[in-house]
């Protein structure tokens, strides 16, 4: 006999007599773990079989009233799972018994037997489950199973039950980001409470009603096309609680989504430069784009079908004119889609004032309409440094907004807010941009603009008290002068 710490002197040990007695118990070469004063058995609480269809794998847990012998849990002669055959009957020539595999954690409660499929596969009919209690499964204290659940020590474990038999569910075939719905219906011999439930290697977002059975599925953008083998799992509450399943086949077509082209900002360019920039755009389902350029193409314009990149060089005769050119893309879908957007190039030449917008003189901001803010920038920049004369970059027009030089004189004065307002009077005014804005500034400088009479007196720009786009025009009408002018002060 050894001691705690495991050792013996085996030269000065005598001779042991060891005597089995009725009541005896093999609780392993462990330590014992359990108590002397337990005397309550083992029962089985509960078995129900666990099953996963991809990859397919199945196994039967078994929850016990309270830990086990390590030994005894793990021996794979303490269980029998049977299954009844094609005849459907338990106890004859054709069952069909399945190897099975023990996993037990020490102090645990549960037992889970991997079911060998290799040789049978699960398929839906009657089970049954042993545990053998009489001689062989025992709790810690040596205690052996209650198997017949009468309150005495001793006799096995039996129960059988029928699996569900789940309806076969029709192939499905939808579009993406469309539901597919569908009830899967189940019976059970037994008149079994049943459960609905999707196997783990479902597609991300299906459902299933635990009650119902009803299915939804909702595939996306990305998910189409596929073809998805989807299946439901239905469990009974027998004893041992089986599983049935069938599998659905869902097929998600592609519906193809129009590409998006990014915004392109209007162009200036002078004549004989040449102008290159890079289209860019956008496809939901991340297919082959094509660029293409519209029939109102000027000519010698050309963009890269696969890059996208714009190149025109304009000639002379286009100097002061606006073309308007048309970008498309294209996508390789089924049906193939597009999208197709129009800016503005202004051709320019080296007399052009660089401050002055080549596509509208009086937007001064560049935002594509002329307003009151147009001309409250320039008496902005009339207030901060007074008029004077602009500079002259070196490669005109590449100057960006404000452009401050309405006028195209090449200087800044209050002709150049005056310019502004003449347009607003004129209607040229874009709709809504400062809508229910109120301004209310003046600036004063010397002018010897001969537009300004006479030459030499000090003039006042006013632009206030502007509310909406209809007091905008009246501000700037001869019937309202005082609220936008150029006035000589005497």
């Amino acid at each position: 006999m050894a001691p705690y710490d495991g050792r013996s002197v085996l030269s000065e040990a005598e001779s042991l007599l060891f005597v089995v007695r009725p009541g005896f118990g093999d609780i392993g070469a462990y330590e014992f773990a359990g108590s002397s004063l337990d005397f309550v058995p083992p029962e089985v609480v509960d078995a129900f079989l666990v099953r996963t269809v991809f990859p397919p794998k199945a196994e039967v847990h078994i929850e016990f009233s309270e830990p086990l012998d390590t030994i005894d849990a793990r021996a794979a002669a303490n269980y029998e799972l049977r299954g009844a055959g094609a005849n459907g009957t338990l106890g004859d020539g054709d069952d069909v018994v399945y190897r099975v595999q023990p996993r037990y954690m020490t102090g645990s409660t549960r037992v889970v037997l991997e079911v060998d499929e290799s040789t049978a596969p699960l398929v839906p009919g009657l089970f049954q489950l042993t545990v053998r209690g009489s001689s062989t499964i025992r709790d810690r204290s040596a205690n052996p199973l209650d198997g017949d659940g009468d309150g005495t020590a001793g006799g096995d474990f039996v129960a059988a039950n029928h699996a569900p038999i789940v309806d076969a569910v029709p192939d499905q075939v939808l579009d993406e980001k469309t539901t597919v719905t569908f009830d899967v219906a189940a019976t059970d011999a037994d008149g079994d409470r049943l459960t609905f439930s999707l196997d783990p290697s479902a597609p991300e977002g299906a459902t299933i009603d635990s009650q119902t059975g009803r299915f939804q599925w909702t595939p996306s953008e990305d998910e189409g096309p596929g073809v998805y083998q989807v299946a439901v799992q239905v469990r009974d509450d027998g004893i041992p609680s089986l599983t049935g399943w069938t599998v659905v086949t869902i097929t998600v077509r592609e519906v193809n989504d129009p590409p998006a082209l990014d915004p392109i900002p209007d162009q200036v360019v002078r004549a004989g430069t040449r102008l290159e920039w890079m289209a860019t755009a956008t496809d939901p389902e991340k297919g082959r784009l094509t660029f293409s350029l519209g029939d109102n193409a000027p000519s010698g314009a050309t963009i890269g079908a696969s890059s996208g990149r714009f190149s025109w060089t304009p000639d002379a005769s286009l100097i002061g004119q606006t073309v308007d050119v048309t970008v498309v893309v294209t996508d390789d879908g089924e049906p193939r889609l597009s999208d197709e957007t129009t800016f503005r190039i202004a051709v320019t030449d080296e007399s052009t004032t660089p401050w002055q917008n080549p596509l509208d003189p009086a937007d001064v901001n560049g935002d594509g309409g002329v307003s009151p803010i147009d001309a409250l920038i320039l008496i902005d920049a009339l207030v901060e440094k007074g008029a004077r004369d602009l500079p002259v970059p070196p490669r005109p027009p590449e100057v960006p907004p404000p452009y401050l030089d309405p006028s195209g004189d090449n200087s800044l004065s209050p002709i150049d807010p005056l310019t502004v307002i003449e347009a607003l009077v004129e209607g040229t005014g874009g709709e809504g941009e400062a809508s229910g804005f109120v301004a209310s500034r003046s600036t004063s400088h010397r002018s010897t603009d001969t537009r300004v009479e006479p030459p030499g007196e000090l003039c006042e720009v006013a632009v206030d008290a502007v509310f909406d786009e209809w007091e905008r025009l009246l501000a700037s009408s001869k019937s309202h002068r005082a609220r936008g002018r150029v006035a000589r002060r005497g």
